[in-house]
């Protein structure tokens, strides 16, 4: 089983990042391999429309997306963690989306390689009605890009994280819960 874990805050400690953390306990207690990666830490052009991947099925830039495809390909879960910015994702996560064209090229094609699961957490400082739904949609059109199996009620979406200091410690527990959910669904496969 290989987990891999997006992180697309810039604050690695903060809430969105300590709800993904709690999320991955269990994998983490089972020692199963967990790749983190920061996207703020990389360096990932967008996208730009050349059409390469429609027939390479990868992407001609040689930035740090390069490695990431084999780590996506190889994945049993991707989690995907993000702080609402303006009601959407950070720049860091589109452009990490955008760049997987390729995968979305490769199951457009007869052959599929690969099927996993998806989740996805958000936080946000609001609390307006329907915050998450342009990340949601983006999120479910990158999960079906990926092949991944899904469930978006089982996302998990935090707001009004500008009115407190630190994390709701029931919304630690709640990830953890969906992270033994998920494992234990994994591990039956």
């Amino acid at each position: 089983m290989k987990i891999l874990a997006i992180f697309a805050s810039p604050h690695f400690k903060g809430f969105s990042s300590a709800i993904h953390h709690s999320f991955l306990k269990k994998f983490l207690d089972e020692k199963i391999k967990v790749e983190k990666v920061y996207l703020y830490k990389k360096r990932i052009n967008p996208c730009l429309a050349c059409n390469y991947c429609q027939k390479n099925f990868t992407c001609f830039q040689k930035d740090e997306m390069a490695n990431l495809y084999q780590k996506i390909e190889k994945a049993n879960l991707i989690s995907i963690s993000a702080p609402l910015y303006f009601s959407s994702l950070p720049g860091v996560l589109k452009n990490f989306i955008d760049r997987c064209q390729a995968f979305w090229e490769k199951n457009n094609h007869p052959q599929k390689t690969f099927k996993k699961l998806g989740f996805f957490i958000s936080t946000a400082g609001g609390e307006y009605q329907e915050m998450f739904l342009a990340s949601k949609i983006i999120i479910r059109h990158f999960f079906k890009t990926l092949d991944c199996s899904f469930r978006e009620e089982d996302y998990l979406f935090i707001s009004k994280t500008d009115k407190i200091k630190e994390i709701n410690k029931k919304n630690l527990v709640l990830a953890q819960k969906k992270g033994e959910k998920i494992y234990n669904y994994l591990k039956k496969l």
